[in-house]
């Protein structure tokens, strides 16, 4: 189900140009134009979680109970934005508040995007506007989060939509950390970037691990052996987590594992995952799970079944070394290595980045209240569930075994 709406361009050099905007409810509306949504996606800089694919899936598994708006911008016969939204309600303090939020938001540790071309952002916010106005959804706030620190032209898209929701309090907030890798031409260039300490670990591992071992990093992304691929990365990473007492991320989240083995078998249609092993005498010793798309390759998750040394040899180092000398040779100029501070990622060349979340919230006393109370609300969540009673309490005391709370998951934070 579709509507058309047009309105006037005012984007510098497009002035005899009319922009106009599609909104479906459905992805099966949106079959038509994947081509051409992912087409655009690369053509800006974006990344997988921008992808036709990658939204429909995370729809199918996490949309039940939300509305869905997809609002596509063209000016004339060109596609310069795609906005993939919903609208759901959440309760805080037994007052409703109600979101307009990007698709692939939660239940997954994934970064969202807006898909929009250069020059286009204050076309793509007056799109929004519009669509909300059509569809007569009372909403208190739009958030859109998280985007990555990589990402362009936030600030501008931010300014856009102060524009376009005038009267409206509009706010940019740097969230949490991530590490990502811009990449250098050649892999002798990144390990002459790297500290000498670090640059000396990562040969005397390569050189160590050499003499007297076979030791092959392969990666696998024929949508034929992917499947059993991806059952051994995952059996890997459950395993290693609960060495240490805890679930892994397929436990953690829910419908994680169905989740994810519909992205792989979506994404393996066009070459856009693979399952990367490091292999010491023919034994896979670590794994990696990737997605690959545009200029990005996002390092999602790491299994090991082996300990992190053998031999005195840093296998978390020394696959990771590896994995970037592949992105290096596969023309990758940017590597997500994934929410969180890790003290490795940083010696091995990784920059520090703050998530991005962009808040358009409506003025007045209610709205406002309505806003505050979720915000506390997933701010006394975050600390008393998740980080008090999920990460430390529960696991020491035999009570870690239940996946994260729905709540949590899908609060305002």
């Amino acid at each position: 189900m579709d509507s058309t709406k047009a309105f006037e361009s005012t984007a510098p050099g497009d002035e005899c140009l009319s922009a106009t905007h599609v909104v479906y409810s459905d992805y099966d509306g949106a079959a038509g134009i994947a081509v051409e949504w992912d087409d655009l996606a690369s053509r800006v800089g974006s990344d997988v979680y921008s992808t036709y694919d990658w939204c429909r899936v995370w729809w199918e598994f996490y949309g039940a109970g939300r509305q869905l708006m997809i609002v596509l911008v063209r000016k004339g016969d060109r596609l310069v934005s795609v906005m993939p939204l919903f609208h759901e309600t959440l309760f805080s303090g037994g007052l409703p508040l109600r979101t307009v939020r990007i698709v692939g938001c939660d239940h997954t540790v994934s970064t969202c995007n807006v898909v929009c071309e250069s020059g286009s952002e204050r076309d793509a916010a007056e799109a929004l506007a519009r669509a909300l106005e059509e569809t007569r959804f009372p909403w208190d706030v739009i958030q859109l989060a998280d985007f990555p620190a990589y990402a362009r032209d936030t600030d501008v898209f931010a300014k856009a939509l102060g524009k376009a929701f005038a009267g409206c309090n509009v706010t940019v907030k740097a969230g949490g950390e991530h590490t990502f890798f811009p990449l250098p031409a050649t892999f002798d260039e990144y390990l002459a970037s790297l500290s000498k300490k670090e640059r000396s670990h990562v040969r005397r591992d390569e050189r160590t691990l050499a003499e007297g071992h076979e030791v092959v990093f392969s990666v696998e992304s024929s949508p034929a052996a992917l499947p059993e691929a991806f059952q051994e990365f995952v059996d890997a990473h459950q395993s290693q987590w609960r060495a240490r007492g805890r679930l892994g991320h397929f436990d953690d989240w829910p419908r994680a594992r169905e989740f994810h083995r519909n992205v792989v078998a979506a994404l393996a249609k066009n070459s856009r995952v693979f399952i990367a092993a490091l292999k010491v005498d023919g034994e896979t010793v670590a794994h990696r799970y990737c997605l690959r798309f545009g200029r990005f390759l996002h390092a999602f998750l790491t299994g090991r079944e082996k300990d992190d040394v053998l031999g005195g040899v840093n296998l978390v180092r020394l696959s990771f070394a590896r994995l970037i000398g592949y992105a290096i040779d596969d023309k990758v100029d940017t590597i997500d290595a994934m929410r969180g501070y890790y003290d490795y990622k940083l010696k091995a060349g990784g920059t520090l980045g703050r998530l991005q979340s962009i808040t358009v919230r409506r003025r007045g006393m209610l709205s406002g209240l309505r806003f505050a109370l979720a915000r506390l609300s997933g701010w006394l969540i975050n600390k008393a569930y998740y980080r008090l009673w999920f990460i430390r309490i529960a696991p020491r005391i035999g009570l870690g075994g239940r996946p994260l709370w729905e709540t949590w998951i899908r609060a305002i934070k």
